[in-house]
Order: C-alpha cells, then sequence, then structure tokens
C-alpha cells in the first residue's frame, strides 16, 4: 500500500495520517529573478549545466520559466532558485544587502549568475537567505484563477530545450492578440538522473521513471490562468496545439521521454498507463486487495481511473493555432 500510494493519484484510498522522520531544516538561499523574455536563451546552457552538476550536489533545485502576462501585455522570463547546503555560513548575494557581491551564487548556479547572463531590471532580484516558507511562497501564483495545466517530458540537452521553446514561442504568440487568458506560462523542471536512481534505491516508486535512470530529463509545464470560464475551449485548443507541436519534435528528434507527472498531466494524457504495464498491474492488485468493491474506482469522480490506464488515446487538435513542422535536432 506504501508504494502504491507513492503515485497512486487517489485510486487506493484517502490518506488520513503522515507519520514523518523529521530532520532539522535551517534557512536556505535562493529566490526569483526576472528578466525581460529577450534574455530566455541565455538561461538555457547553464540549465543543463545545473542537472548535470545536480547528480553531483543535491542541495540544490531549480525552475526556470517564461509567459505572457496579458493584463498588461507583457513578456518575461525567470529563474526560481533554491540551494539549502551551507547556506547560512558563506556571504552569498542578497538583493537586500549591496554589500554583498551579485556574482556570489552557489556552486551549482555559477553559470546564472548576472556577468553571464545579464543584470536584471530594478526589483528583478529577490535572492536571499531565508525560510523555506518566505522562499517558496513568493512562487505563488495569482488566487480566484482557474488552471489548465499540461506537462510532457524530453532528454535534458542545449539544442533540444532550445528547439522546445521556439516552438512553444512560435504557438503561443499567435494568442498574444488577442489572448483568452490572463497568464500563459512555459515552465521548465530539470529532473537529473540522481533523483531517479536515489528513488531506486529507496525501493522504487511507481512512477515508472526508472526505465529512464540513466538520463537526465527536462519536464516542461504548459500552464494557463484565466478568469472567464467561457475562454476555457480556446485555452485547451491553444495548449493542445502546442502539446501536438512539442511531441511531434521530440519524437522525430529522439528526445521524447514517454512520462508526465500527475500533478501536471493534461486531461487527455495518460499519466499513469505511462508508469508502465509493471506498475499498472501492481496497482490494480493493490487497489483489489484493499478496496474489494472497488469505491475509489466507481463512486470517486475525478482524475485518472486504474481501469483508464494504457487505454486513453491522445486527441490532437492543431486548429487555428497551426502545426510547426521542423526538421529536427539530435538528441
Amino acid at each position: 500500500m506504501f508504494k502504491g500510494l507513492k503515485g497512486g493519484a487517489g485510486n487506493l484510498g484517502l490518506v488520513t495520517q503522515f507519520d514523518l522522520a523529521v530532520f532539522r531544516s535551517g534557512d536556505l538561499w535562493g529566490g526569483r529573478v526576472t528578466y525581460d523574455y529577450s534574455a530566455v536563451q541565455k538561461t538555457f546552457q547553464p540549465m543543463i549545466d545545473w542537472v548535470e552538476q545536480a547528480n553531483v550536489d543535491p542541495f540544490s533545485s531549480l525552475i526556470q520559466f517564461w509567459g505572457h502576462n496579458a493584463t498588461i501585455n507583457q513578456t518575461f522570463t525567470a529563474n526560481a532558485y533554491q540551494y539549502t547546503g551551507n547556506a547560512s555560513e558563506k556571504p552569498y548575494y542578497d538583493a537586500s544587502d549591496p554589500s554583498t557581491n551579485p556574482n556570489d551564487f552557489p556552486a551549482p548556479f555559477v553559470t546564472f549568475t548576472f556577468d553571464k547572463i545579464g543584470t536584471p531590471p530594478s526589483g528583478g532580484a529577490d535572492l536571499r537567505v531565508d525560510s523555506q516558507n518566505n522562499i517558496t511562497s513568493a512562487l505563488d501564483t495569482p488566487d480566484a484563477l482557474r488552471n489548465i495545466y499540461a506537462g510532457l517530458s524530453f532528454k535534458a540537452t542545449t539544442p533540444v530545450l532550445t528547439q522546445v521553446n521556439n516552438i512553444i514561442q512560435s504557438v503561443y504568440q499567435t494568442s498574444y492578440n488577442k489572448p483568452p487568458y490572463d497568464f500563459l506560462l512555459a515552465e521548465y523542471q530539470p529532473i537529473p538522473y540522481r533523483a531517479t536512481v536515489q528513488s531506486i534505491r529507496n525501493g522504487r516508486k511507481v512512477f515508472g521513471l526508472d526505465k529512464y535512470e540513466n538520463d537526465n530529463i527536462i519536464q516542461v509545464m504548459l500552464v494557463a490562468l484565466l478568469t472567464d470560464a467561457t475562454q476555457d475551449t480556446a485555452v485547451r485548443e491553444l495548449i493542445d496545439a502546442t502539446m501536438s507541436n512539442v511531441i511531434a519534435y521530440t519524437q522525430s528528434a529522439g528526445a521524447y521521454r514517454q512520462w508526465e507527472y500527475v500533478n501536471y498531466a493534461y486531461e487527455s494524457e495518460d499519466p499513469i498507463g505511462n508508469y508502465g504495464a509493471d506498475n499498472v498491474q501492481f496497482l490494480k492488485n493493490v487497489s483489489l486487495k484493499y478496496d474489494p468493491g472497488q469505491t475509489f474506482q466507481t463512486l470517486v469522480p475525478g482524475g485518472w481511473k486504474l481501469g483508464d490506464a494504457r487505454k486513453r488515446v491522445k486527441q490532437s487538435n492543431i486548429n487555428q493555432f497551426g502545426k510547426y513542422r521542423s526538421s529536427g535536432t539530435g538528441a
């Protein structure tokens, strides 16, 4: 049951209590640095450098994202850094302290320093040593908005990441003149192979990432935030066109990795099916053992059900947003 719950997505029951092995956590270094979108491609090689470094230094985390803010018609890019290794013991850059060096980043992020990426606009850097709660709270999205997510994965290389971003931009920008959303984002979350290897050592989860245990992977999440429910269809068409084009390109480049993080998955995706046949069967066996009446399969609405796993067929709808054709870039 414990193994099944780590990826079962509500198919096995309700968790009513967590017993955790806790450890003392000090402050961490991190925050967000925001740039004009023109700087986005300067961050791609540093991201690949970081994911390699993260296999050696496990104390860092990186998320890169960019998007279009339709409320002010502005496109931006940002990097979010977190570092828990000796964060309070060294004088890393603190945006609120002018005596600190703006190029003094922790070792995993040395390729992201301002002298390499560029100096952000005034107020664009929010780096500091602070509590985990304060650092992560700064990344919250606006409240009271509808959220539509989609996610996919590909092998982490600079040429592929660059081309994936070009494709996303080419589809996204078709909507800028008449956006059906308030915010439209593309978010890149690297997954170092060390994380998968460590998971295997700890007893394997059912996610199925172990089939790519020698690969560094980038999980791209497409996010639309909107207030007007009547625009859901238009937003879904935009997301679907973007997904179809990125999948077509990454498949042609040999870089596509058939795995979606279930919490980011799009309604037409099959995240549980992509765990692999053995893991799906394991979840079904656990379900029959602990829920013989199949309450969580038949009476609980929403989510991805085990009976649908590996049966869902992705429907592509390129529609008015057009299709991007690429000659491909080798992974």
